[in-house]
Parts: structure tokens; C-alpha cells; sequence
């Protein structure tokens, strides 16, 4: 059939030939009706033109080739000017799974580049943009296998309503093979989403076993002969540290990996468990009250992020501590106290570990401890924990940490009273073997991360307290329960302090004394690298003293992507404790009690990969030379410890 030379041409031609022509009739002759006349008449026979040619088009479908009749109009022009018609999916078997294969590289390509880009996997957002570019992608793939267009074709001709080779007929017929197409479209994409969603936890899972069989939380610098790490006369009591602290590892494990159907089978276990151990770490309770141990022993989360805190958690130190002794006016009690004319000694990372030094010093001195509720413990505490959101409150906060609350002096009147300054309880050492000090201790911390703060109480002074969560939320969103990521501290310590600081750590330790305080990208990427880390999100918390830190990590080329800080309305404390604390890893400055109260959190309930201590060997590569232990040992860590 002979084609017509205006079925050559394009509309967009039709315009520019009826501009061109407009532009060589002398303007005097034209006026303003006239050229609107023109434009209507041209524009009723383009259409006319194209109207023809559509009808043409389907006419020739329908009548002269029924073998092509599921073809597009594009398709049928080409083919009836002898052109070449290349499709990607061309009607042959598999090419449904052609498209498959095709939109699977589309997605995995665009979840590549959200990476990139430094949008979070697991997240609200990652997962919202990669459906919508990945939906707009595959609606650009062509599909125009037979099968779907002739069973279209078929089915809308079997209705009988419209006869094929008219124009509502084949516009009916173009609208039904595109819902289709985009259904399927919709349908694959969701199906591959999913798929590399399920990829991802694949790898994840991996990563965490990886993580998990890299802990090394006693290893010491057996390469320095000079430190305080390798002391002689030492080995015996960090031994013995080490298989107390291990074995509640294992207790905690065991939970992890479901082993226990439930409660009242955990705590069996643990019993069992604690007949195992020293008598000298058991003190045995006849009367153990069981829902009371059950209550205990619920496995603990934080932020819905797991702990390695289970149902048999360190049921030795439960047997000791499960219940207060009751006060006494005649028994000597410390009260932590606002003292008049003395400040506070350091900011919140030194008044947590006094904090912790005087429930250590209660303990070691066999005395009682309490707390006046507008002290500047109660306030330190508050801000995080323990926030009042019911009436018992303060009958939990007392049973959580055998500690006695008074609300006004005058209480205190018959009791045998005594004060520590902030700065005194600093500076207590214990002499407590280093085996007790970490349980005592880290029962402590495990306490306030029992009861960390929701942002739905108030404390004392009757105001809002906040989410210790907000953090990780805003930089995870949805994502937040199972995002593996890294927490670098950067704390600069006011300068010259600091690395005074620093170099005295660092003669003990081994590590280096400058390297933590500058927190080199190097630096981070040693750490990180070997780990498999560098493919998942850092998250970058300071005191802000100094900026080029947070620039240097941002200007390497692996890592600024990954660099992520939180916003001012999540960046708080305990926003960035509960952040670092709940990290896959965590590097810190051993220099900073923020850092160090990070770590012993971490070790308390029950992670590893906290990097604090870290030194170059004699090839010049980067070591830990001191274990995430190292932050309880008075001998490496003074007392900070």
C-alpha cells in the first residue's frame, strides 16, 4: 500500500513547515483574524491528518497482517516503511525472564547508587527512594513480548463491545496493555525490592557473625615489653577476670541463640550455671523468690536494638545483689549531695563514673548509700534514666540500686551521715580485685540501661525528660532495630590537657599518644577496613573544639559517604551514649571518662569492638595493644577506671 507524503511527516514538522510558510506571505496582507484563521484551519487538518492515519494504521493491523496485530503503532510504521525494528524484549520464549533479569540490574543499580550517595540501607527513606526511582526506571523498560499483547488483543475482542480496527477499539486496547504493563511492572519491581532487601540481611547476618568472631575484649600488647599492660605478677588476676567475664558471655549466648524455650528454663540454666563457679562468687539463697528471679531476667533491648544481655544474665551477681539490705539509721551512709561551696568536679562523663565510684565505695566499705533528689546525682542520673513515670517510682529507683532516697535534709536527722565532694569520689581507687570490680561495676551500668529514659517521664523538678533513642531514630528511622554501623568520638579535651592526658594513658597502655585525639582518616579506616566495615555507616559524635577532625574524615574518599552526624534537634548526651553504645563498633579517646563510660557500657552488656588503645608495632601497623577490658583496669586506666 502506497504511503501518503504527509504520513512521512512528524506533527512537530507539520508546525515548523506551516511557521515557514506563515513567515513568506507579505505581513501587509495579514491581519490578526486572518492569522488566527490559519492557525485554526491548520490545526483541523493536522488533525484530520493524524485521524486518518490512526484509523489507516489499525485498519492495516486488523486486515493486512494479523501476525503483527499485538504490535504498536510505532512498531507497525517501521515495519510498513521497511524499517529495522530492534526491541530489547522481542516476542520469543523467555522473554519474560529477559525483563527479569533486566530490571533486577535496574534495581540493584539504583540500590547502589542510594548507597553511595550516603542514604542509610534499612531505612524509611532508603527504602521510599528506591521503590520510587526504581518504579520510574522500570517504567521506561519497553515490554513487548506476544504474548501479553495478543491475549490483550484477544480478550478485548472476545468482549464484543467494540469491533477491532476502530479507534475506541484500539485506544481501549493501547489503555488495557498499559495497565497491564504497569501492574507487571509494580508487581516484579515489589518481587526484586525484596529480593535484594533479603540479599542485604543476608549479608548483614554475616557481617554480624563476623563481628562476633573478631572479639578480642582481653587481648594485651604482648609485642610492648615496657607497659603496665604486660606487668608481671598480673596475669593471675586478669585471668581469672577474663573466665568470670567470659563465662557470662556464654550464659548470655546461649539466650541469644534461643537454646532456652523459655523463662523458667533460663533460669534453670543459670542455676545450674552458678554451681559451677567459685563459692567465693555465690552466696546461696534458700529462699530465692523464682517469679521474682523471672521478672529479673527478661532479655533486654535497647531502642528495639538486642543486647547480648539474656534471661541468664550473670546470675551469680543476681544471687548477691537480688535484694537490698534494709536501711538503718545506726549504719554509716553516704549521701550524694549538692555541698555547698564546692563545684562539680568535670563534666557529665567524669560525674557518671563518681556516680559509679560511689556505689563501688558503698560496696567496698560495706556502708549504706543515698541521694538527696535534687543532688547533682540525682540530676546527672535523670537526664538519662531513671526518669519518674509512675507513682513507685521511687520504690524501683531504690530497689534497682539499693539506694536510699531523702527528699528533704531534715530526713537525714538520727542518721550517721557522711559527704564526698564530686572531686574526692573521682579520685577513689578500689582495692578490690579486678574480677569484683567489673561485676560490681558493670551490674551498675546494666542497671540504668535497664531503666533508660523513653522521653514520656519528668524528673525531679517536675520537667520533660527525652528520648534516649532520638539519635539513632533520626539516622536510621525504620531501619534503626538492625542498622550495622560505627561510632567515631572525636574529644579534643581542650588541647593541651587532653594530650597531657592521653601520653600518660598511652605510657601505660602502649597506645599512641597523639592518634586518638586526631582521629586521622587512616587512623579510622585501620580499624574499620579489616573488619568489613567501610560498607556500612559511621556516625560521627564530638564536643565540637575541634572541627578539622569531622572535615578531614569528610574530604577521604572512602569514608564521605559513610560520615553521618546527627541533627541538633537528636544531638544530645544521651542521644550520642545510647548511639555509641548500641554501635556494631565504637572508636573512642581513652583520654576522655565519655568515651571510657562508653566502653564499660559496651563491655557490660555483653559487646565487643571498642577501640580505644591502639599503637603502631614494629612494621608500622596499626594494633590494638589493650583490650576493651583495659577501660576497668586501674593499672592501664588510673582512676578512670
Amino acid at each position: 500500500m502506497a504511503i501518503s507524503k504527509f504520513e512521512q511527516y512528524s506533527y512537530k514538522e507539520i508546525i515548523s513547515n506551516i511557521i515557514e510558510m506563515k513567515n513568506t506571505i507579505p505581513k501587509r496582507r495579514l491581519n490578526n483574524k486572518s492569522i488566527v484563521g490559519i492557525c485554526l484551519l491548520v490545526l483541523m487538518a493536522t488533525t484530520a491528518i493524524r485521524l486518518y492515519l490512526l484509523n489507516d494504521t489499525f485498519s492495516y493491523n486488523n486486515e493486512d497482517d494479523k501476525h503483527y496485530s499485538w504490535e504498536s503503532q510505532d512498531d507497525l510504521q517501521r515495519r510498513r516503511l521497511g524499517q529495522t525494528i530492534e526491541h530489547p524484549f522481542q516476542s520469543t520464549p523467555g522473554s519474560h525472564a529477559k525483563f527479569q533479569e533486566t530490571a533486577e540490574v535496574i534495581i540493584q543499580r539504583t540500590y547502589d547508587e542510594l548507597k553511595r550517595h550516603g542514604h542509610i540501607p534499612g531505612s524509611g527513606r532508603f527504602n521510599q527512594l528506591l521503590h520510587n526511582k526504581s518504579q520510574r526506571r522500570l517504567a521506561k523498560i519497553p515490554f513487548n513480548t506476544a504474548t501479553v499483547k495478543k491475549r490483550t488483543y484477544r480478550n478485548l475482542k472476545k468482549g464484543g463491545k467494540l469491533s477491532p480496527g476502530t479507534i475506541p477499539f484500539n485506544v481501549e486496547l493501547q489503555k488495557r496493555e498499559k495497565d497491564f504493563l504497569q501492574k507487571q511492572i509494580k508487581k516484579r519491581g515489589l518481587e526484586l525490592e525484596k529480593k535484594v532487601h533479603y540479599n542485604q540481611e543476608n549479608v548483614k547476618e554475616e557481617q554480624v557473625r563476623t563481628l562476633k568472631n573478631t572479639e578480642d575484649k582481653w587481648v594485651r600488647g604482648n609485642f610492648l615489653k615496657r607497659h603496665k599492660s604486660n606487668m608481671h605478677n598480673r596475669d593471675e588476676q586478669i585471668h581469672e577476670a577474663e573466665v568470670r567475664h567470659t563465662m557470662a558471655d556464654e550464659s548470655r549466648r546461649l539466650t541469644r541463640d534461643s537454646l532456652y524455650k523459655d523463662a523458667q528454663e533460663g533460669v534453670e540454666a543459670a542455676i545450674e550455671l552458678s554451681e559451677q563457679l567459685p563459692e567465693s562468687v555465690v552466696s546461696g539463697e534458700e529462699d530465692l523468690n523464682m517469679p521474682e528471679a523471672l521478672d529479673s531476667f527478661e532479655p533486654m533491648t535497647m531502642c528495639d536494638r538486642p543486647t547480648d544481655v539474656g534471661t541468664v544474665e550473670d546470675f551469680a551477681s543476681f544471687l548477691n545483689n537480688a535484694h537490698c539490705d534494709e536501711f538503718t539509721e545506726e549504719k554509716p551512709i553516704v549521701i550524694l549531695a549538692n555541698i555547698e561551696g564546692e563545684h562539680l568536679h568535670g563534666r557529665t562523663g567524669n560525674n557518671l563514673l563518681e556516680f559509679l565510684h560511689a556505689v563501688q565505695m558503698a560496696r567496698d566499705n560495706n556502708i549504706q548509700l543515698g541521694i538527696m533528689t535534687h543532688s547533682w546525682a540525682m540530676t546527672v542520673l535523670q537526664k538519662m534514666w531513671m526518669s519518674i513515670e509512675s507513682a513507685d517510682w521511687q520504690a524501683q529507683f531504690e530497689s534497682a540500686f539499693c539506694i536510699k532516697i531523702f527528699d528533704f535534709p531534715s530526713e537525714l536527722e538520727g542518721w550517721n551521715v557522711r559527704y564526698n565532694t564530686t572531686k574526692e569520689l573521682f579520685y577513689y581507687e578500689s582495692d578490690t580485685p579486678l574480677s569484683e570490680y567489673i561485676d560490681t561495676q558493670e551490674k551498675a551500668l546494666r542497671t540504668l540501661f535497664r531503666n533508660y529514659n523513653h522521653g514520656d517521664g519528668y524528673d525531679t523538678y517536675r520537667l520533660p525528660t527525652q528520648d534516649m533513642c532520638s539519635c539513632i531514630q533520626e539516622i536510621f528511622g525504620d531501619g534503626a532495630s538492625t542498622a550495622i554501623y560505627s561510632v567515631v568520638h572525636s574529644r579534643h579535651l581542650e588541647g593541651l590537657p587532653g594530650q597531657r592526658l592521653l601520653k600518660k594513658i598511652a605510657r601505660n597502655s602502649g597506645c599512641d599518644p597523639t592518634a586518638a585525639l586526631n582521629m586521622e582518616p587512616e587512623y579510622v579506616k585501620s580499624i574499620l577496613r579489616p573488619l568489613g566495615m567501610l560498607n556500612y555507616p559511621i556516625v560521627f559524635i564530638s564536643d565540637g573544639q575541634d572541627p578539622s577532625v569531622l572535615e578531614r574524615l569528610k574530604a577521604d574518599p572512602e569514608l564521605s559517604h559513610l560520615i553521618h552526624t546527627p541533627s541538633q534537634s537528636s544531638s544530645w548526651l544521651g542521644g550520642d551514649i545510647t548511639a555509641a553504645v548500641m554501635s556494631s563498633v565504637f572508636i573512642g579517646n581513652p583520654a576522655s571518662s565519655f568515651s571510657g563510660f562508653i566502653a564499660k557500657s559496651r563491655l557490660s552488656l555483653g559487646f565487643g569492638h571498642s577501640y580505644l588503645f591502639r599503637g603502631k608495632d614494629s612494621n608500622g601497623e596499626w594494633r590494638t595493644v589493650c583490650g576493651d577490658s583495659c577501660v576497668f583496669d586501674r593499672n592501664i586506666y588510673g582512676v578512670m577506671a
